[in-house]
């Protein structure tokens, strides 16, 4: 039993390697390919997947922007995803927010994000999501 302890108390750890940083290997750049499904019926959603992911899947991150609330099929696929609210639900609730300022600053704030080297829409383009949203907040007329 002895000879057993004093093999373990013999083995030192290098102070040095403790201290230094371990480096990992890149992967190289990621290319993101964003796809907007915007206006899209639900049911089509996954042929849309297979479809980009046919296409870029190998090559690109695949980042979808979607208005659709049911978030089944992106989880499902473990891919990335950013939620816009519906077009119905920004008139819905048009007089809480201006909702035109507030989806362009988001946008811009998704391109910077994910900095994607091509954006493909399904549905509703963008541009057309964009400008169809209430411009400002309806105001009660003062009495």
């Amino acid at each position: 039993m002895k000879s057993i302890l004093n093999f373990f108390s013999a083995v030192k750890v290098n102070p040095v390697a403790e201290k230094e940083p371990f480096i990992y290997k890149s992967g190289g750049p990621v290319h993101i390919v964003m796809i907007v499904v915007i206006d899209v019926d639900p049911s089509l959603i996954g042929d849309i997947m297979a479809t980009a992911e046919a296409k870029f899947g190998k090559t690109d991150k695949l980042v979808y922007v979607t208005d659709n609330s049911d978030f089944t099929k992106f989880r499902e696929s473990r891919a990335a995803f950013e939620y816009l609210p519906p077009l119905v639900h920004q008139r819905l609730h048009a007089a809480d927010m201006p909702w035109q300022a507030y989806l362009r600053e988001r946008w811009g704030l998704l391109l910077a994000k994910w900095k994607p080297r091509l954006v493909l829409s399904y549905g509703m383009n963008i541009e057309a999501f964009l400008n169809a949203a209430p411009a400002r907040p309806v105001q009660d007329p003062v009495a």
